[in-house]
């Protein structure tokens, strides 16, 4: 259920959200918050290790996932099962998004080239949208 709409920030273009200090966040948070942000157009995550992602899949889709957001960037990423979802719910849902940046955790070698492969085959509904994981 989205948040009440009277918290709107219809200014707000650029988020970043750190979730350093706890680890008990569930990724349907985020997308409840982009609710209420309607022309974002930058959001830059910077996650911790976690064991809960979505507590159910969100069924209304943030208008500015669908119409605004250009750029998506996630740092401290481990790979974990719950983040691929979070990630695959942008990517499904994100009309006109550009770039996608995903920062990897020391990575062994073998793993980040199977992180790399699994978030390239995720489905995109913008056709202009590039992964890059420098």
């Amino acid at each position: 259920m989205p948040l009440d709409p009277v918290l709107a920030f219809n200014n707000l273009i650029e988020l970043e959200f750190c979730n350093y200090y706890s680890k008990n966040w569930q990724g349907t948070w985020i997308v409840e918050y982009l609710h209420c942000m309607p022309n974002l157009e930058t959001l830059t995550l910077y996650m911790v290790s976690t064991s809960e992602g979505f507590r159910s899949l969100p069924t209304t889709v943030p208008l500015c996932l669908l119409f605004r957001i250009k750029e998506i960037e996630i740092k401290h990423f481990e790979g974990e099962g719950h983040m691929f979802e979070m990630i695959s719910y942008f990517l499904k849902h994100a009309s006109v998004l550009e770039k996608l940046v995903i920062l990897l955790i020391d990575p062994v070698e073998n793993e980040e080239s199977t992180i790399i492969e699994e978030l390239l085959s995720l489905p995109k509904k913008s056709k202009k949208c590039k992964i890059v994981t420098p």
